[in-house]
């Protein structure tokens, strides 16, 4: 376990140095921007609440997040018909237009970075990657508790 843990850390860290280099081309696209964009171009225009709840985010993280995107322009807000005390929060073209580039950059990376893999390999290890994602679903800290209950002494 110590190995795989150790290789995690690794694609965290790597994550983590890339979410940099995006959110410094596109302002304020860090990574809960971009938890609520890919969140909205899965399920369409939504609630806050939705959206926190979906990207397992608490619902203040999503709130601030909200005010940058929409600053931005990458999101809109507009009264839900069914509740127009709520609104609903949607892409813009703008952010529609981030996403697509940010996910083809993305993709282009991964490309050079599976170059020396073979069509199985990679197969095997998104295959792998899904099935890990799945059970992490399961378990994950649900927004407002903590992962580690005690610190250590």
């Amino acid at each position: 376990m110590v190995h795989l843990r150790e290789q995690l850390e690794r694609i965290v860290h790597r994550t983590t140095a890339t979410s940099s280099m995006v959110e410094g081309y596109v302002q304020p696209l860090d990574t809960p921007g971009w938890v609520v964009l890919r969140t909205l171009e899965q399920g369409g225009a939504q609630r806050a609440g939705e959206l926190a709840d979906r990207g397992r985010m608490s619902r203040p993280s999503v709130s601030r997040c909200l005010t940058a995107l929409q600053r931005a322009g990458l999101v809109s807000c507009t009264p839900d018909p069914d509740d127009g005390r709520a609104v609903l929060v949607d892409l813009t073209d703008r952010g529609r237009g981030t996403l697509r580039h940010v996910s083809e950059t993305g993709s282009r990376r991964i490309a050079e970075v599976t170059t020396e893999f073979t069509a199985a390999e990679i197969n095997t290890l998104a295959t792998l990657l899904a099935r890990f994602n799945d059970e992490a679903d399961k378990v994950t800290v649900p927004p407002g508790r903590y992962l580690l209950e005690e610190t250590p002494e």
